[in-house]
Order: structure tokens, then C-alpha cells, then sequence
């Protein structure tokens, strides 16, 4: 299958289509495009979303990223609000900030290991369609809770879906072989111009 490189690549350099291609059916259906700020928001988005699927990979770039901030935003908020102190009812206690810090470590830990025994194994459920609809979705209804604007929502929720499903469909139709794409039907290195060429006049050309 591809590898990271490849598939952050393809994600970047097709989102101007992508662009393209939503701008015309906006101006068809007469619906209003969302601001600047939001596309270029949208262009990382679309980014991560092209190699999500493979956070369900143990040694995945992109999974390593999120379990760290996964265990900071833990450490950070039980350290600053005490949540598991509470829970155990020892919050009236002046604890030392050595000892909170110390529950706020084990407590980030313990979550960093569920985080990893949660993820399913590799080419699971996370690599298929469906996941990238459920993707799309959760994006959309996020930031229409967070913010109610329907555009802004709509377009996120699209561009995190085709981002997903590009990683999908690389996946089923490609292989990597030292930095570069080949068919897994036909074995052909998808950067072989000649071979594109000839295979486009074999099947289209006159005869």
C-alpha cells in the first residue's frame, strides 16, 4: 500500500481540484462558498484526513501525533482541574504540585494505553467507506455544534470525507514499491507517462 509520503502528497496536490470541482457545484445549486480562512483551515484538514485511515497502523506517523496530544491535553486538564482528585474525593486536601503532577502523569499514561488497545488492528474498520462517511459526518455535526454556520460545516464535512476516501481508494488500487505507485492489477508505475500515453491511444485511439 502507499506509504506516508504518498499519500500526504497526493491529499495536497489535489485539493485545488477538489476546490474547483466544489466551487461548480456551488455556483449550480446558487450556495454560498465558504470564507477564505475556512479553506485554508480546510487544506490541513483535508491533509490529515488523506492518511487517517492509518492511525489504526502501530508505527504510524500520524497516530504517534495524536496519542501524544491525546496524553498532553489529559495531562494538562487533570493536572489543572483535578478531575481524578475529585473523583476520589481528596480535592479539600492541599496537595503538594509534585504528587498532582505526578496523578496527572499516571492518569495521561493510563489513558495513552486505552487510546491504544481501543484503535482497531491494521486495514480494519477504519479503512473502509463507511469510516470515511462516519468521519465526515463528525466533522460536520462538530462544527456546526461549536459554531452554527450550516456553509462552513457542509464544506468541512465534504473535503474530510474526500480526503478520507482518497486514502481508502489508494489503498484498494495501489501499491508503494521504493517511493513510487504501481497498480496492483497491472504492476505499472503510475509516474510512467509513456505508459499512460500508450495505454490511452490502445484504448481510445482510432483504429
Amino acid at each position: 500500500m502507499p506509504n506516508f509520503n504518498n499519500h500526504i502528497n497526493i491529499n495536497i496536490f489535489s485539493y485545488p481540484l477538489v476546490i474547483a470541482i466544489y466551487s461548480l457545484f456551488v455556483k449550480i445549486f446558487d450556495y454560498p462558498l465558504p470564507p477564505r480562512q475556512i479553506v485554508g483551515w480546510g487544506f490541513i484538514l483535508f491533509v490529515i484526513s488523506g492518511d487517517l485511515p492509518d492511525i489504526d497502523h502501530a508505527s504510524a506517523v500520524l497516530r504517534k501525533i495524536v496519542k501524544l496530544f491525546v496524553i498532553f491535553t489529559v495531562f494538562y486538564f487533570e493536572f489543572t482541574r483535578g478531575y481524578f482528585i475529585r473523583f476520589l474525593g481528596l480535592n479539600y486536601l492541599h496537595i503538594p504540585y509534585s504528587l498532582q503532577v505526578l496523578v496527572a502523569i499516571l492518569v495521561a499514561s493510563f489513558i495513552g494505553k486505552l487510546f491504544d488497545f481501543i484503535i482497531p488492528k491494521h486495514r480494519g474498520p477504519l479503512h473502509r467507506i463507511w469510516s470515511a462517511f462516519v468521519y465526515g459526518l463528525s466533522i460536520f455535526y462538530g462544527y456546526y455544534y461549536l459554531f452554527s454556520v450550516m456553509k462552513n460545516a457542509i464544506f468541512l464535512g465534504i473535503i474530510s470525507t474526500i480526503g478520507y476516501l482518497i486514502h481508502i481508494f489508494l489503498d484498494k488500487n495501489f501499491r508503494e514499491v521504493n517511493g513510487r505507485l504501481k497498480l496492483k492489477r497491472k504492476g505499472k508505475n503510475v509516474y510512467n507517462w509513456y505508459w499512460w500515453r500508450n495505454r490511452f491511444w490502445k484504448n481510445y485511439g482510432s483504429k
